[in-house]
């Protein structure tokens, strides 16, 4: 037999003369899947005689019990939930049997949404989930073991990002990860220009916003100004300063090169590696004796800032809200150990 060996009732495989077969123990052989199967059972007597039976079997997989003795007869599983990024994931009942309804609660973290949910059997095969009205989901627990996973993606709540355009990777990662907000609750204004105020509180959301103590003391900064903070934080850390006549100017336009000077300024504080350069022959308008030479090296040399024509980078050239998002995505990412 394939699928079967056999015992004859308790007394070996020889029947005496004029004896009767009273039990057939059949035992699947090892390694079958759960499923239904045929034995064909052959008895050769002395003489030459054959004699055959059928005989059909369940194979039904169980958890192993551990400790021997018999398995239970209606086993109960514990399923697998794959670690998530950016939310949590709970299940119930949390030790199912074949044919409970299992339900999944994902609950993201803010600024996030579900984004898909998936349960996997032990065969590899997907089972069926259906969402429900409150936002949880639902499957049949099948025989076997099943791996559930949920993963979650930025919940954008701009209408003025679609989402073919060409800076929603770094909108969504700034967004997400609480380096930028919208100008309103529903607006991201992309195409607004970034100001020397609008970077320092990016850079200060970067940090976790830090107790900061005093005040900027520029006379164009009240306390009450939206980025006051951030302000007098990146100056006290040597990540940006003043003018000579006492002003900071937060609602100027940041220029390309003042950008790079804050950027590397600010890997600097935080210890991180600022010897790249970047080979700037080609580009006519940065001056060989230019003071923001050394940081436009750094920032091309990293990617953060490309030439704007193939002999020019337009250091005094403005940005934008959604170069800006794409500039600092390039920014963690490239020092990503480092902003954790």
């Amino acid at each position: 037999m394939d699928n079967a060996n056999f015992v004859i009732g308790g007394s070996g495989s020889t029947v005496p003369a004029g004896g009767s077969i009273t039990t057939w123990t059949i035992r699947p052989v090892s390694g079958l899947s759960a499923g239904a199967y045929t034995a064909t059972i052959t008895v050769a007597y002395d003489g030459g005689a054959v004699a055959t039976a059928q005989v059909s079997f369940t194979v039904t997989r169980r958890p192993s019990s551990g400790g021997g003795g018999t398995p239970p007869s209606n086993p109960t599983y514990t399923p697998g939930v794959t670690e998530p990024e950016n939310g949590a994931v709970t299940i119930g009942p949390e030790k199912p049997k074949a044919g409970d309804t299992v339900t999944i609660t994902a609950a993201p973290e803010e600024r996030y949404k579900v984004d898909s949910v998936t349960v996997t059997g032990e065969d590899g095969d997907p089972v069926a989930v259906t969402a429900r009205e409150d936002d949880s989901f639902t499957f049949t627990q099948p025989e076997g073991d099943v791996t559930i996973s949920v993963t979650f993606e930025v919940d954008m709540p701009f209408t003025d990002v679609p989402e073919d355009a060409w800076y929603i990777e770094g909108a969504k990662y700034v967004y997400g990860n609480f380096i930028m907000s919208g100008t309103s609750p529903t607006t991201f204004s992309p195409s607004t220009t970034v100001s020397r105020g609008m970077i320092m509180q990016i850079l200060y959301n970067m940090v976790g916003q830090p107790d900061v103590e005093g005040s900027a003391n520029f006379t164009d900064v009240d306390e009450d100004y939206w980025s006051a903070d951030a302000i007098a934080w990146a100056v006290a850390n040597g990540v940006a300063g003043g003018f000579g006549d006492g002003t900071f100017r937060p609602d100027e336009s940041l220029t390309r090169e003042q950008m790079a000077v804050v950027l590397r300024n600010f890997a600097y504080q935080m210890g991180w590696d600022i010897s790249a350069t970047g080979d700037l022959s080609r580009f006519t308008d940065i001056s060989e004796d230019s003071w923001v030479r050394d940081a436009l090296a750094w920032a091309f040399a990293e990617g953060l800032l490309t030439g704007t024509g193939g002999t020019t980078m337009a250091p005094t050239g403005e940005a934008s809200r959604a170069q800006i998002a794409v500039i600092m995505m390039r920014f963690c990412e490239r020092y990503i150990d480092n902003v954790e």
